[in-house]
C-alpha cells in the first residue's frame, strides 16, 4: 500500500483485491524465478490465464501477437461465447431431451451414413428390362447332369433357362471354383475338405460318381470360376453367383470378375453373408447384389443332402441360445434394417425356409 502513499486519487481496493493479488503472488512464485524477469512476465501471464481458464493455445497467440488490449478481450469474449453456446446445447441435449431420443436418433445417423443405395439401373450397360427371368436352373440343373458343372450349364441352355445360379468357394491354394458343399463326400464319395484341398487334387475327381445319369457324365469334372462365366458369356446366359464362403478374398474375386468381364448386368452377387454382400458394394456400387436367408442360419447347421436343419452349432446351452437370438435378430433387421444398408435389390430365400417364415 505504500505505493500510493501521497497520491491525490489511490486506487478503490478491496480485500478481494488484496486476496487476488495474494493468490496470483503464490501462483507466480510457486517455483523460483531467479531475477529473470521474461520469466516473470510469463509466469503472471499464466496465473492470470489459469484464472479465467484461457487455453494454452490462446495464451501463445497473445504472448507473440496480439500488442492491443482491444483485440485481446475480443478474442476472450468470443472464446467465452462459444464456450457458453456449447454449455448451453449440451444442458438442452442431454437434459431436455431423454436419453432414449438421443441414441435413437444417432443410430439412425450411423445407419443413414454406412448405407450403400442400390444401384442406378439406367446407368447400367443395359436397360433392367433386359434381366427379366423366366426360369432359373439351380446349381446349373443338377437333376438333369452333374451340378455346377460345364455340361449342367449347357444343357441348361438347351432346355431354355434364362439365368444360371452356381455356386463358387475357395480351394485350399485360393483357385476359385465352381462347387457347392464344403466336402467332396456327397459328389464324389470322398472324404476330402474343399477348402484344405489344392486346385491340382480338385480338377481330377469325378464328380459325376453319385449322380443318377452318373454313366452319360463319366469324368465330368469341376470347372473353375473363369471356365464357367467364360462359357456363360459365350452363351448369352445370365448368372447368378453365389458366394459360399464367408473369406475376404472372395471380395476381391468379385470384384476382379465384375472389372475382367464387364458383369454389371450379366450377372447378380448372392451370398448368406451381409458383410460380405457389404463389401463388394462398397467397393462398387453399380454391382447388383441378392442377399440369401435361411431360417435358423446361425443355430443349426444345413444337411447337404436333403437341406433340412442338421445339428447345432454350438453344444454348449448358453452359446446355443445366443446364436438363436441372433437368428431371431437377424430375421427380424432382414426386411427392416439389412436390406436398406446393403442396397440389395432382391433376397433369395432358401427353399427349406418358405414355409418358416
Amino acid at each position: 500500500m505504500d505505493l500510493f502513499v501521497g497520491q491525490q486519487d489511490p486506487p478503490d481496493l478491496s480485500p478481494l483485491d488484496c486476496f487476488l493479488w495474494g493468490f496470483l503472488k503464490e501462483i507466480v512464485y510457486r517455483q523460483p524465478i531467479e531475477h529473470n524477469i521474461d520469466l516473470l512476465k510469463t509466469r503472471i501471464i499464466q496465473a492470470v490465464m489459469q484464472l479465467y481458464w484461457v487455453p494454452t493455445w490462446l495464451l501463445f497467440v497473445i504472448e507473440g501477437r496480439i500488442k492491443d488490449a482491444r483485440l485481446f478481450l475480443a478474442i476472450l469474449t468470443i472464446f467465452y461465447f462459444f464456450r457458453g453456446c456449447s454449455l448451453l446445447i449440451n444442458d438442452i441435449f442431454f437434459n431436455a431431451i431423454p436419453y432414449s431420443v438421443v441414441l435413437i436418433v444417432v443410430i439412425l445417423l450411423g445407419i443413414y451414413l454406412v448405407r450403400i443405395p442400390p444401384p442406378d439401373y439406367k446407368q447400367l450397360e443395359h436397360a433392367a428390362s433386359e434381366f427379366m427371368v423366366k426360369s432359373v436352373a439351380h446349381r446349373g440343373g443338377g437333376w438333369d447332369a452333374p451340378e455346377n458343372s460345364l455340361i449342367a450349364f449347357e444343357l441348361s441352355k438347351e432346355k431354355g433357362y434364362d439365368v444360371i445360379e452356381f455356386d463358387v468357394t475357395l480351394t485350399g491354394d485360393g483357385v476359385p471354383i465352381v462347387f457347392h458343399d464344403t466336402t467332396l463326400h456327397r459328389m464324389a464319395g470322398i472324404d476330402l475338405v474343399v477348402q484344405d484341398t489344392t486346385w491340382e487334387e480338385l480338377s481330377k475327381v469325378d464328380i459325376s460318381v453319385a449322380h443318377r445319369y452318373k454313366e452319360n457324365f463319366t469324368g465330368t469334372t469341376i470347372p473353375t470360376l473363369d471356365e464357367a462365366v467364360t462359357q456363360m458369356l459365350a452363351c448369352d446366359q445370365k448368372m447368378i453367383i453365389d458366394i459360399k464362403d464367408n473369406d475376404p478374398k472372395m471380395v476381391t474375386v468379385i470384384l476382379n470378375l465384375y472389372k475382367k468381364y464387364s458383369l454389371h448386368s450379366k450377372s447378380i452377387v448372392s451370398s448368406f453373408y451381409p458383410n460380405i454382400i457389404y463389401r463388394i458394394r462398397r467397393a462398387d456400387p453399380k454391382i447388383v447384389c441378392s442377399l440369401a436367408w435361411k431360417k435358423d442360419e446361425f443355430s443349426y447347421e444345413i444337411c447337404e443332402h436333403d437341406g433340412c436343419r442338421g445339428k447345432r452349432r454350438a453344444n454348449v446351452w448358453y452359446k446355443h441360445c445366443f446364436l438363436v437370438l441372433c437368428d431371431f435378430i437377424h430375421a427380424w433387421a432382414l426386411p427392416r434394417i439389412t436390406y436398406y444398408v446393403l442396397g440389395v435389390s432382391l433376397i433369395l430365400l432358401h427353399k427349406e425356409s418358405l414355409s418358416g417364415l
